[in-house]
């Protein structure tokens, strides 16, 4: 499985003005290519500490390395 992991960036309206929301979202490609949401946190900001507490809740649920192919990020310090 390829894995790919990505903040999301998304404006939530309301009646008191809109407010941006970060999504960190995991999703992986199997070996047959199909896609496959993995897990998702949203979150205020992307940085390093909600990255990192997101790939350990990954890894908590039993994501390790054993079977993943390349990971891809965009290279984004969180």
């Amino acid at each position: 499985m390829n894995l790919f992991l990505e903040g999301i960036v998304l404006k939530t309206g309301s009646g008191f003005g809109a407010k941006k929301k970060t999504v960190l979202v995991a999703y992986g490609i199997r070996l047959d290519g199909k896609r496959e949401l993995i897990d998702f946190l949203v979150t205020k900001h992307e940085n390093e500490k909600n990255g990192e507490g997101f790939l350990n809740t990954l890894y908590r649920r039993g994501l390790t390395g054993d079977a993943l192919g390349p990971v891809a990020t965009d290279g984004d310090r969180g």
